[in-house]
This record gives C-alpha cells, structure tokens and sequence, in this order.
C-alpha cells in the first residue's frame, strides 16, 4: 500500500475518524493487522496526536493562543470563530429580551440615512502572536523527543556463545535503550551501564535495563559488578529489589517467583513485600514468591563474573590452582590428576615403572628449565657451596635462600585428592588428602612465569597467593625441619624458619604486585642437612580479581 495514502488515512482517523468510508476504514484496519511494525507505527502516531492535543488545550496553552489568535480548542482541532456565528448569537441574545417602554413621539420630519457599513479587523499583536507560536512549538519538541527519541542506559560490551531473541532490539552502536526488553535464549551477555556499573547476564534469561543505573529481571541470572560511582546501583526481580552498597553480587530469579540472592563482595540492601534487610560478604538469601527471605548455603561459583577469558571461556570467581599449573593445566583443572617434574628426566621414567626406591639423592645444586610446562619456568636445588641460587631461566638469582650441604630428592610433584603421587615417603606413595597439594623435597624449589599467566586470563588481574602449609616427616631417624620461603622476583614475601612436625598447619596469604613477573616456592632443610623431609602446599591458588 502506498505509504502516502496511509499517512493520509491515519491523519484523517485521528482528526475526525467520521469523514472515513467504510471501505477506507477497511483498509486501514487491514494495513495495521499485517505487520508488529504497522500496528507500532500506528501507535506511536495515535500517542503523538494526543500529546499534541493535550498539550495545545492545556488552559495556558489555549488561552495565549485564544488572546493572541483567535484559536479556540475543541475536541479535534483549532478553529477561528466566524463573525456572523457571532452576530448569530448577539441577535438570538436580543430576541429573549423584554421589550422596551414606548415613549410618546413628537412628530416631526427626518431625513433618514443609511448607515454605512465598516468592516471589522481583528488586530493581533505581532510580539505576542511569534511567542505563542515558539511556545507551543517548544512544548511540541519536548513531547516529541521525550516519547520518541530512546535514552540510553547502557551497552552490549561483548558475547560469549550468546543467542538473542528475533525481537531484541540492539543500536548499530551497541547501545541498550531504557526498558526495551533484552531476551537471551542461551548463551551469555555482557553490558556496562551510563553510570559505570557492569552486568554479565546469562540466559535463558530476560532483562530490562530501566535507567542509567537501574534494570529489572524478569527471570535468568544477572551478575552485578558496581564501581564506587554507581553506588546505590539496583537490580528488581519480581519479589525483591537489591541496591548495592558494596562492588558485587549475583541474582537468579526463575519464571515462578524463587530468587537467589549471593553477596560476592561488599554489602547490599534486600527488601521484599515483606521484609527488608542488609546482606553482606558471601551470604546467601533465598525468597519465595511471596517475597519470605531465608538463609541459604553460599554458592559463590553460581554467576558467570567475566567472560571469553582464554582457554577458561566463562569465569566465575574460581581461582588458579597452582597444582594445575604443575600438571600441565591452564590452572582450572585442565591439568592431569597428577604429575611429577623431576630433576632428572630419567627418574621419570624410573617412577612411572614403578622403580620409586631407586632414585637417588642429589648431593648438588642443580638448575632445570622445564619447556614442557607452559606456566612453571623451572625447578632447582638449593644445596651447593654458592649463597647466589638461580630461580629463573632468565638468569635471575637470589640470596634470600639458606645454604644446605644437603640433598635433594624426586622433583616437584602434584596431584588432586585421592591421586596417589608417583612420590616415595616413608617407603609409600604419598596420597592427596586435601583438594589439591604441592609436595617436595628439602633444597628444592620451582618458580611459576606469571606473566604468562596474566596473558591467558586477561583482563582478569592476578591478586593474592594464598595456600595451607604442613610439614611430613621423611623418616623417624633423623630431626624433621624445613624453611618455608615464597620469594616474589627473588625478594622474600614469606620466609617461616625450622618449621617442625609439633608445629601447626598454617597458612599462607601474600600480595602479589600488579608489575610481579615470578612467583617462586622453595624450602630449605633447616639447617641439619636432612633433605628428604616433605614440604606440603596445600590447595595452593592464585585469587583473580577484576576492576
């Protein structure tokens, strides 16, 4: 249908459907029911019209243009009142009038003329009549753009696997304008928001983004990172509203009411139909559909925080296992169950035949690159004559460790629990008991590229090491003791001397430096020259962190 013809049949419908024929009303009708796009169009023009209206007879509006122009507003438009509809009045005014007394005439002779007849002229003031028009023309522009030009709340900042509905509109530019629905059949999305804040939405899901620092989810989880200059950023389901104190939290709201609310960091205020209270550090709240909020167990790995992060894909929140690392993993659980970095590339072979009691000590520092590993640089003896050991393939040395005149054993192994490493103690294999453990000998260490690192998980910075620590005797004969250090680019971050068997499982928590480029661990015999006491780092990781 010709796109001037239906302009003119929604003009004339709006203005006075009365003049339409039926066959015209037809058409229309017919035109708007073919398409979403016709009945919207249609819509937005009926919505406009009335705008217009309402804001031309608002009783200001309507009078200027009265005093200045002689409009006056009915119910369809503007019309300029015709003068003898005026006399009409006068003279129907005149015939409802009493009659006048009659005087007594005198009579007398008079020539009578007929008057003249003058046309009127309605005067207008120029002044008055151009600010009415640029008033109204004003009001008509904010109607307009108010109503038909989107704001924008946010923006798609990337996809990962992500599949958006047919009818999820989206900017050449990305931008998300407010309360356009956001519909993800599966994958993952994620916006940042006018004010800063950051949302990774993760689908079957369905979002609005209401404002600049405001959405509504509809069902589907939504993960919240808020920087300090979107504080009092708030998130409403259909049971709750969460406003954030804090920098993160998570949602997961389903189609029936049942929402999970956990606190990754920071505090949020949580207030339902019923109650209201503040959550904070990893709490967990759940609410029915009638809005009753309860405790629940934390699950902190829930929400999808970051995504298209190298080989990991989609993070969310797990930490880098430095057991992994040593298995050959990307630090997710990628790795083998277990594995042992030797010293000597022949006792690997010895080991995995099962020839465990027949590798021998090593009476000599010895310095091993291990290519084979993407993210451990090397492995080293710390026993010789020199206080200057090497740490990194790079060349780098350090003094921090003590000197040993003893030996050394096996190499750097790793493994998860229930894994049994291809390690001799006491004349039996050492089992994992933990998640996840490090173990070796006395004089060794090894030393972890976290530059390597931060390029396979950007933009993800690399925050803090943390682990367990615990000593396990290697024979009752001898004095158990060892030197725990963690050296960051061969300066000391820990150092803990002669730990003993007495002594308590303690742990480990050290800051690592955004400019940090090795991250070393290394024990030392403790000055008794017994080297085959073991040295276990237990459930060793590296925190992550995004800004």
């Amino acid at each position: 249908m010709n796109r001037n013809n239906i302009e003119k049949l929604i003009t004339l419908y709006l203005v006075n459907s009365s003049e339409l024929s039926s066959k015209q009303l037809e058409e229309l009708s017919g035109w708007i029911s073919a398409s979403r796009e016709n009945a919207v169009y249609f819509a937005k023009a009926a919505y406009l019209h009335r705008n217009i209206h309402d804001c031309l007879c608002s009783s200001a509006i309507a009078k200027g243009l009265e005093d200045t122009a002689g409009l006056s507003c009915d119910t369809n438009c503007f019309s300029i009142p015709a003068e003898k509809s005026e006399l009409d009045k006068i003279a129907r005014s005149e015939e409802k009038q009493p009659p006048l007394p009659k005087k007594k005439q005198i009579s007398r002779q008079t020539n009578l003329k007929e008057p003249e007849l003058h046309k009127t002229e309605r005067r207008f003031s120029k002044g008055l009549l151009a600010f009415a028009v640029s008033g109204v023309a004003a009001v008509l522009f904010l109607v307009i753009y108010a109503n038909f030009i989107p704001v924008q709340a946010g923006k798609l900042i990337q996809t990962h696997d992500v599949h958006f509905s047919d009818d999820t509109k989206i900017g050449e530019n990305n931008e998300i304008y407010a309360d356009r629905y956001v519909r993800i059949f599966e994958g993952i999305a994620e916006f940042e928001f006018i004010s800063g804040a950051r949302a990774v939405v993760e689908g079957p899901a369905e979002v609005r983004l209401t404002g600049k620092n405001k959405a509504f989810l509809s069902y589907g989880k939504f993960f919240a990172h808020v920087p300090e200059r979107a504080n009092g950023f708030t998130l409403e389901t259909q049971n709750c509203d969460v406003v954030d104190i804090g920098t993160e939290f998570g949602v997961e709201t389903g189609i029936d009411g049942q929402t999970t609310v956990q606190m990754l960091k920071g505090e949020a205020k949580l207030s339902s139909s019923r109650t209201q209270q503040t959550i904070s550090g990893n709490a967990a709240r759940g609410l029915d559909k009638k809005g009753e909020i309860s405790n629940i167990e934390p699950n902190t790995s829930k929400f999808a925080r970051k995504i298209n992060i190298g080989s990991l894909g989609v993070w969310r929140g797990q930490n880098i296992s430095i057991a992994d690392l040593v298995c050959g993993g990307e630090g997710f659980g990628s790795g083998k169950g277990y594995t042992l970095l030797p010293l000597k590339d022949d006792w690997k072979h010895m080991m995995e035949a099962g020839n465990v009691s027949k590798v021998q000590r090593m009476p000599y520092q010895v310095f091993k690159e291990v290519p084979d590993n993407k993210y451990v640089d090397c492995i080293f003896s710390s026993n010789g004559e020199n206080d200057s050991i090497q740490i990194t393939s790079e060349g780098l040395e350090t003094k921090a460790l003590r000197l040993s005149q003893g030996d050394s054993f096996w190499g750097i192994a790793a493994g998860k629990k229930g894994s049994e490493i291809p390690v001799q103690f006491n004349k039996r294999l050492f089992t994992v008991e933990s998640e996840e453990a490090v173990v070796f000998t006395a004089n060794l260490g090894f030393t972890i590229d976290l530059r390597r690192i931060r390029n396979t998980v950007r933009p993800l910075e690399l925050d803090r090491f943390k682990s367990g620590f615990d000593i396990n005797p290697g024979g009752k004969a001898l004095e158990s003791k060892l030197d725990v250090f963690v050296l960051i680019d061969g300066e000391p971050s820990f150092s803990k001397m002669e730990v003993v068997p007495e002594d308590k499982q303690f742990e480990l928590d050290i800051t690592i430096p955004e400019d940090a480029r090795y991250l070393t661990l290394a024990l030392c015999d403790g000055g008794n020259s017994n080297g085959g006491d073991n040295g276990v780092f237990i459930n060793p990781e590296i925190e992550l962190k995004f800004e």
